[in-house]
């Protein structure tokens, strides 16, 4: 069977050379920032922490976006015509997919893989027929893993693209169409297990409503909560290692979507009782449809203890759905980065590119410049945010201007949560003016903020505020 494999495998991309670091080239597909071997130190709890780029960033890419996006919109049919998805076997097909998307992945030295269960194959006329196909190609897929080294950094049940599925595959109406989604599942979680995934991606795509007109949200939730605590179980009956995400998503395809934000996840993983068995996989692009800033957004995530991994991407403010763009916005690539220094690093997760070229992008090097732009932007992003947390003074401006509730006695009290509403009405009686607010000083912090995002040499730091 593996010389099989072997034969019948063939190379998409002739002619081209692993992607190398020449900072001071002119050629477009070099990279000017990512050095995957470079040594990065942070300083983090009052301790080093120093890994290379390639730990720090974990980049993985995925499969839907780059092996089998034809650029097909809503106005206007495919434009990327891919060699690889040309075949009447799809087996044979789903072979060349895969073998595509690991010469792509070696070139650009990315280490992480993820995808639907449904990107690999075809799905068949019946569930029994799609499981039967994925089993038949599962021992091509873990061949290619050990050849390549490439790892699965995590998989997810395709829950929203069919038929079936368009009131919602785990908030329907038809407890059978329920019951095939929990099938779908449990064979994303047994092939994460059988691949030695890192994780289980859960998004919900279709899970919410069109109209409140015709929907019960409470049966919708309870159905939805019932399906991920059955998964919980069933990863602990095989022993499965690997971390379960849910990944937020405020509207598109529907008009409001269950999993809203992150706040709007965490409050429903604790009313289940389902906090602490999933983490956050959160999408800069998924954000901005939910109205809020990325810096917003992983603010919460660390702030609720729920930090995952990133579908690296970002959107085009002016349009109002998900444009999956490959990321170069350096600023809010800074920000996410911040947020994964402070937690030192991944531990499951990573940055995965869920991006996809422009409709007009047909070019194979379209493809590399996309993802050579994201690598560098948060490679950039890496030393800019590991500069911030070393050199200490955001930080520092931050932790003075909340000093006083742990240097007061009155801030020490209503921390520890000793303050009674008598006790206020006491002390305030003894105040001979009303307190006074100080300058919150946003001026100075978006200046220290601007200078490390232009690379100054210097960065003014604050002797003393003037209020």
């Amino acid at each position: 069977m593996k010389e099989e494999f072997i034969m019948t495998r063939r190379f998409w991309f002739q002619g081209k050379t692993p992607i190398a670091f020449c900072p001071d080239s002119s050629e477009p597909l070099v990279f000017r920032h990512y050095q995957a071997e470079a040594e990065i130190t942070v300083q983090i709890n009052g301790g080093k922490v120093t890994k290379t780029m390639a730990e720090w960033l974990r980049f993985a890419g995925c499969h839907w976006h780059t092996a089998l996006d034809g650029g097909a919109d809503p106005f206007g049919g495919p434009t990327l015509l891919r060699e690889w998805n040309i075949g009447d076997d799809p087996l044979a097909v789903a072979r060349q997919r895969i073998d595509a998307m690991f010469e792509l992945m070696g070139l650009l030295g990315i280490k992480h893989w993820t995808f639907h269960t449904l990107d690999l194959i075809e799905e068949g006329a019946n569930f029994a027929e799609t499981k039967q196909r994925l089993m038949a190609l599962l021992p091509y897929v873990k061949q290619r893993l050990k050849e390549t080294g490439i790892k699965v950094l995590w998989v997810t049940a395709k829950l929203f693209a069919a038929n079936r599925y368009m009131n919602g595959a785990m908030t329907g109406t038809e407890p059978d169409i329920w019951i095939e989604a929990g099938a779908q599942i449990k064979l994303a979680i047994d092939i994460a297990h059988e691949l030695d995934a890192a994780g289980v991606v859960f998004w919900g795509g279709r899970e919410g409503y069109e109209t409140l007109l015709n929907t019960m949200i409470g049966l919708e939730l309870e159905n939805l909560a019932t399906m991920l605590r059955a998964a919980v179980n069933y990863k602990a009956k095989i022993g499965f290692k690997g971390q379960f995400y849910i990944e937020p998503k405020a509207q598109e395809p529907t008009t409001h979507q269950y999993d809203y934000d992150v706040a709007t996840v965490v409050g429903f993983l604790r009313d289940y009782a389902l906090d602490g068995e999933f983490m956050v996989n959160f999408e800069p692009n998924h954000g901005s449809l939910a109205k809020h800033t990325t810096a917003h957004e992983m603010a919460m995530i660390n702030c609720c203890n729920v930090f995952g991994s990133i579908d690296a991407n970002q959107g085009t403010e002016t349009v109002g759905w998900d444009t999956d763009e490959f990321p170069c916005n350096l600023e809010t690539a800074v920000v996410v980065m911040l947020e994964v220094l402070k937690n030192s690093g991944f531990t499951t997760g990573g940055l995965n590119f869920d991006a996809k070229l422009r409709r007009a992008s047909t070019a194979l090097d379209d493809l590399f410049m996309g993802f050579i732009m994201a690598m560098d932007t948060y490679a950039a992003a890496l030393k800019i945010a590991a500069r911030i947390i070393n050199d200490g003074i955001l930080a520092e401006m931050v932790q003075r201007r909340y000093c006083k509730w742990s240097n007061t006695a009155n801030g020490v009290k209503i921390a520890n949560g000793d303050m009674s509403l008598e006790d206020c009405e006491e002390l305030t009686e003894r105040f001979e003016t009303h307190p006074v607010a100080e300058s919150g000083h946003a001026e100075f912090f978006k200046t220290v903020w601007a200078a490390y995002l232009r690379g100054d040499a210097v960065i003014p730091k604050p002797t003393q505020y003037q209020d």
